[in-house]
C-alpha cells in the first residue's frame, strides 16, 4: 500500500466514524435544540440552490435567511434543523422554500449559550441521521476495501 492509498483510508475511516458517531448521537441521545430558546423572526431570504458539479445528477439545497433578535442584538442565520439537508429531488428544497417565505414571520430557538447558533425546526431528524450513518458505514467500508483487498 503506498502512501496516497493509506492517507485515503485514515481520512475515510475518519469521516466515515464521525458520521456514524454523529448520525447515532441524533438518533439516541436528547435532542438539545428543543432546551433552546424560543423567539420571534422574520425570513429575510428564500430559495433553491441547484448544486451541479457534472459528475451526475445535480443535488438541491434551500437557502434560507432568517433574522432574529436576542437580548438585543440582532442575528441572522441560515440553519433550518441540526443537521444540513440536501436533495436529489427539487421539489424537496422547493416545499422548505414554500414553507419559509420571504417576510414570513417565524420562531427562531436560539442556543442560549452561542445566539449566533439557532435553528428552525429542533426536532430528531431520524431520515438525515440515518443517512449520516450510511455515509458513514459506506466511508468506513471504502477504507477497509482500501486498507485489506489489496
Amino acid at each position: 500500500m503506498n502512501f496516497g492509498e493509506m492517507l485515503f483510508a485514515l481520512v475515510a475511516a475518519g469521516a466515515g466514524l464521525w458520521f456514524v458517531i454523529w448520525g447515532l448521537a441524533r438518533l439516541c441521545l436528547p435532542v438539545p435544540e428543543r432546551s433552546w430558546i424560543p423567539v420571534e423572526g422574520m425570513m429575510k431570504e428564500s430559495g433553491v440552490n441547484e448544486n451541479d458539479d457534472n459528475d451526475g445528477p445535480p443535488t438541491y439545497s434551500v437557502k434560507l435567511l432568517y433574522q432574529y433578535n436576542y437580548r438585543g442584538i440582532n442575528y441572522i442565520n441560515d440553519r433550518i434543523a441540526p443537521l444540513q439537508m440536501w436533495s436529489s429531488f427539487r421539489s424537496t428544497a422547493d416545499s422548505y422554500a414554500r414553507k419559509y417565505p420571504r417576510g414570513r414571520q417565524v420562531t427562531v430557538y436560539v442556543n442560549p449559550h452561542n445566539p449566533g447558533t439557532a435553528v428552525l425546526e429542533p426536532g430528531r431528524q431520524i431520515i438525515a441521521a440515518l443517512c449520516y450513518i450510511l455515509i458513514g458505514a459506506t466511508l468506513c467500508t471504502m477504507a477497509w476495501m482500501a486498507t485489506w483487498m489489496h
